[in-house]
């Protein structure tokens, strides 16, 4: 089970909703989720309001103390926090309120720590695209016969495997409401720092150069795909990704801070 560790009364790492991430990503809040992280990740709980939580918030998440103040405004109207006007305090809300709030309906967690709320936007990009690659595992496991299933596990002879997947860039641009290029540039970005593996998908294809024109000709989307290799022909699929995060399950998100 994992549980909070705290050093220094902050939590190292969290257990945040994939759902968060996703509703982060498609309502274009990331930078005002990533404050809201970071305030868990000082406290799970109540935090002094004053001038030193806000220049902290600045320094540490790289941004002005105008933009901090212009989230935490945000954040307040979205009731993601609250505001004791007697103790001078926030409190972050809890992850089971958000989830009643705004409906998520996931019982997967990504485990963070505070490093990830550097690249924030990519950690929550690939946050969604590694439980989309989950989902595709239970369904490959749902398929397979019986007796290599024992309930959720597999035998101890068939170790389980880092699911992968092509997931097309228009397919996650669709899912997460941002443009072709935007997914494209934050897959890339995202393998760069370790997030997701990408690996290139090519299939033979065995035609000759003379046949070339009539592919642009008859299927133009398909010969944008054809690439050469070592003087054969290859179409290029939608990359494979692999997922390097970690995702934990809770029933109940009262487990969650």
């Amino acid at each position: 089970m994992l549980r909070l560790v705290k050093m220094d009364n902050k939590v190292k790492y969290l257990l945040v909703p994939v759902d968060l991430m996703r509703y982060a990503m498609l309502n274009r809040l990331a930078p005002e989720v990533r404050l809201f992280l970071y305030f868990k990740f000082e406290a799970s709980g109540h935090l002094t309001y004053n001038n030193s939580l806000l220049q902290r918030a600045s320094k540490e998440l790289c941004i002005s103390g105008r933009t901090v103040r212009r989230h935490l405004n945000t954040l307040l109207h979205l009731k993601f926090l609250t505001y004791n006007h007697r103790l001078r305090s926030l409190r972050t809300v809890s992850f089971l309120s958000l989830a009643k709030r705004n409906g998520f309906k996931s019982q997967y967690g990504v485990i963070m720590n505070k490093k990830h709320l550097k690249d924030f936007r990519l950690f929550a990009f690939s946050t969604c695209i590694g439980h989309e690659l989950k989902k595709f595992k239970r369904v490959v496991m749902s398929q397979r016969s019986p007796e290599l299933i024992i309930g959720r596990r597999t035998r101890k002879s068939e170790p389980a495997q880092t699911p992968s997947l092509s997931i097309p860039v228009t397919v996650i641009s669709r899912k997460l409401n941002i443009s072709p290029s935007t997914a494209s540039s934050f897959k890339n970005a995202s393998a760069k720092l370790g997030l997701l593996k990408v690996k290139k998908n090519f299939n033979p294809l065995p035609i000759s150069s003379d046949q070339i024109p009539y592919f642009k000709r008859f299927v133009p989307e398909e010969a944008k795909k054809i690439r050469m290799i070592k003087g054969e022909y290859f179409l290029q699929e939608a990359d494979h990704l692999i997922s390097n995060l970690k995702f934990k399950r809770r029933r109940n998100f009262r487990k969650i801070v």
